[in-house]
This record gives C-alpha cells, sequence and structure tokens, in this order.
C-alpha cells in the first residue's frame, strides 16, 4: 500500500515537472528530427527538445537540435511563417555556439539559416545577409570541414554558385567547394548533384556528366533510411540535367569555359 502510493506521487511529481522524467537521448531526437516530415512531428519534437532543455540548460547540443527542428519546419512552411521559422532556427544557432566551443555543428546551421533568410529577401540581394553567411560558414569549415558530410564546403559551393558575379558569385569557387565537399561527405548525394550544377553552368559538360553518373551509380533507389528518402527526388533532378547535357553539347551550345556567373 505504501509502496503504490509512493509511486503515485512520483507519477505526480514527474508530470508536474517536479521530479525530472527520464531525459531523451540525442540519438533519439536526432532519429526523432530526421522522420519530422509534418509540421505535427515537429511541434512534438519542439516540445520533448524544450523539456529536455529545460533539465540541461547549458547543452549547445540540445540547442542544436532545436535549431534543426525550426530549419526543418521553416522548409515546410510558406510565406511568413518560412521567415519565422528560419529566423527561429537562427537564434536557436546562436545559442548553441555561444554554449559549446568550436561548435562546428553549430556554426553550421547557423549559417544555412542566415544562407536561408538571404534567399527569402531575394538570392542573395541583401547585402546584410552575405558577409555574415560566408563568416559563418568559413568558420565551420575552420574547426571541422567534415561536419554535416562536408557542410561548410557544400553551402559555399552553393554561395559561389548562387551570387551574382557583380557581388562576388564564381563558378570556379563553386566547384572547388563542392569537390571537397564530394571528397568529406561521398554518402551525401546533394554533393555529386550540386558539383554537377556548377560544372553545367560552367560548360564543362562532360565533367558534369561524371558527377551526375557518379551520383545515379552510388545512390540507387531506396526505401532505406531517412537520407535515403531524398535519393528518388535527386535522382530526377539529375536525370533530367543530363537530359540537358545530351540536348545541348551535341550542338554545342556550350557555356564560355572559365566565365563567371553572367
Amino acid at each position: 500500500m505504501i509502496r503504490n502510493l509512493f509511486l503515485a506521487a512520483i507519477t505526480v511529481l514527474t508530470l508536474a515537472g517536479i521530479y525530472p522524467a527520464e531525459a531523451v537521448s540525442l540519438t533519439e531526437i536526432d532519429r526523432l528530427i530526421a522522420d519530422g516530415d509534418t509540421a505535427e512531428k515537429l511541434a512534438g519534437i519542439e516540445s520533448q527538445v524544450r523539456a529536455a532543455i529545460q533539465q540541461s540548460p547549458a547543452s549547445g547540443e540540445l540547442y542544436l537540435r532545436l535549431a534543426q527542428t525550426y530549419y526543418n519546419w521553416g522548409k515546410l512552411s510558406d510565406g511568413d511563417g518560412k521567415r519565422d521559422y528560419f529566423s527561429r532556427c537562427l537564434a536557436q544557432a546562436e545559442k548553441a555556439v555561444s554554449l559549446q566551443d568550436r561548435f562546428a555543428a553549430g556554426y553550421y546551421i547557423k549559417g544555412v539559416c542566415l544562407g536561408r533568410l538571404g534567399e527569402i529577401d531575394g538570392i542573395w540581394e541583401s547585402l546584410r545577409a552575405i558577409d555574415p553567411f560566408k563568416q559563418t560558414m568559413e568558420t565551420a569549415l575552420k574547426i571541422d570541414p567534415g561536419v554535416c558530410h562536408g557542410g561548410p564546403h557544400r553551402a559555399l559551393g552553393r554561395f559561389y554558385y548562387q551570387l551574382p558575379f557583380i557581388l562576388g558569385g564564381s563558378f570556379d569557387k563553386s566547384i572547388t567547394h563542392l569537390r571537397e565537399a564530394v571528397r568529406l561527405g561521398p554518402r551525401y548525394p546533394e554533393n555529386y548533384f550540386f558539383l554537377a550544377e556548377s560544372y553545367y553552368a560552367k560548360g564543362e559538360y562532360p565533367l558534369a556528366r561524371e558527377a551526375l553518373t557518379a551520383l545515379m551509380k552510388n545512390f540507387p533507389e531506396s526505401r532505406g533510411p531517412r537520407e535515403d528518402l531524398e535519393v528518388p527526388r535527386i535522382r530526377e533532378r539529375a536525370r533530367q540535367l543530363l537530359g540537358k547535357i545530351e540536348t545541348e553539347a551535341p550542338s554545342g551550345h556550350f557555356h564560355a569555359q572559365g566565365t563567371e556567373n553572367p
């Protein structure tokens, strides 16, 4: 009888937030984030991560997971919701890097959210976004260039690909970074596709075809882990780009070799 009363009391205290429940592990949070493909799932993840932060308020790793949750939420959102969630992502990433020294993943997600906010303002037409993004990604690069499957190199490669030439865009710099992303993250399909797009934009069709061929060979259709759920989408984009190459290359419609963004 006494034991039952004791267990009931613990249950009440736990539900009230007075007696801490067992903290969810980072591995479990990562699994949930990887599966968070709806707003409802992401709302549940947000609640769990915030509960974990209450127990460990000095954990940069937890703030990183909260930033990732908001980033994924932003990708699913439209209009003002997109800006709101990417802004929340940025705020949590800044907390993460303030709490954890030399936190490459924290700087990477911070830069990614800065980039998304810059895109909302108009594909890098917001000068305010360019320097903070570049500095943040270069910080992540110095700490750990291999973090997130070569994430800093991948992000900088896309940055130089999308940035207008007059603002510092460069297909050569894009290719240099994306080649490193492929080397450091050979199991990440977008590294290959982005590299192929940069080669294509520069008019280096054989190298673009080579990158796309490697993508198709290394990433067959799969229903495996969450990371593989993106493979069919990327393979379809790769097929479309291969079609453009096959159509344009024989007719000589090449971009001038060595030129930068128009």
